[in-house]
């Protein structure tokens, strides 16, 4: 009962009854109720959130599930008044993270006027997560100043920095930059007639991966406006096309959220792409 496959055989059988009993939308408040609870309890007192028990809070792990219970919140999909409590106290250790990177920051500009904020993934994950959580309409004194240094388009080397960037740009009002960060990264998509099935974006990054730059890509089309950005670019393909060439997977944004019918529009877009 013990040896290495039997035990990982139980897991995945276990592991295929929680997809089956997650995708049967049966029990779907319970479920909801007891996931929320367990992020209560596996909280931090700083707001944190930790990848084990024991260990100390995540960056990472806790912007992640700020940026996903504030979208959940703003679709419609969780109540906030559910989720009030969990990101008070998320947003707190986010502020504070970021108040830490502007007080190193100036005590470097002590020794060096012209050193600038360093802006990595995390930094601009991390105000990413707060207009997630409508934290930008009032921010701390620290998290204004960093959103005054977000770099350009040319400073940015990687899709998924430009994406974040693009979509905090937009959500404090700031919409030719957004603009300029989705274009930049539009411009590298590839043509149809390249055979490609789908497009590496992630940078080698090891914390993402291409559905989840694309994923990026698409809510930063929708927000910032795909016929401002894209234009008349042929870099886009039907479900159909995509088949064609020997795509794995495809990304569909505006044509299902945008649709009166998104639901129908899905299930065309998947006849198209199975069939």
């Amino acid at each position: 009962k013990n040896s290495p496959w039997q035990l990982f055989n139980a897991y995945q059988l276990q592991h295929d009854k929680d997809v089956i009993e997650m995708l049967s939308g049966q029990n779907a408040e319970r479920r909801l109720a007891n996931g929320l609870r367990k992020l209560r309890k596996f909280q931090l007192a700083d707001g944190s959130f930790a990848w084990c028990p024991g260990m100390d809070g995540s960056e990472y792990l806790t912007y992640t599930i700020t940026e996903t219970l504030g979208t959940l919140v703003r679709f419609g999909m969780l109540k906030s008044e559910d989720v009030s409590s969990i990101l008070a106290k998320s947003r707190t250790f986010v502020e504070h993270d970021i108040a830490k990177s502007i007080r190193e920051w100036r005590k470097e500009k002590k020794d060096n006027k012209n050193a600038e904020l360093y802006f990595d993934h995390d930094m601009l994950y991390e105000l990413y997560a707060l207009s997630c959580i409508g934290a930008l309409r009032n921010p701390t004194s620290d998290v204004a100043e960093a959103l005054k240094h977000i770099p350009s388009a040319r400073k940015l080397s990687d899709p998924m920095s430009k994406l974040l960037a693009a979509l905090v740009y937009n959500r404090i009002g700031k919409l030719d930059e957004a603009q300029l960060l989705v274009q930049s990264v539009c411009e590298n998509l590839v043509r149809p007639d390249d055979q490609t099935a789908h497009i590496s974006l992630a940078g080698g990054n090891w914390w993402m991966n291409d559905v989840h730059v694309h994923s990026m890509l698409v809510i930063a089309m929708n927000e910032v406006g795909v016929e401002q950005v894209a234009g008349d670019q042929k870099r886009v393909m039907t479900p159909a096309e995509a088949k064609r060439i020997g795509s794995d997977y495809i990304v569909v944004g505006r044509p299902i959220t945008a649709a009166a019918d998104p639901v129908a529009a899905y299930a065309r877009c998947l006849a198209e792409f199975t069939d």
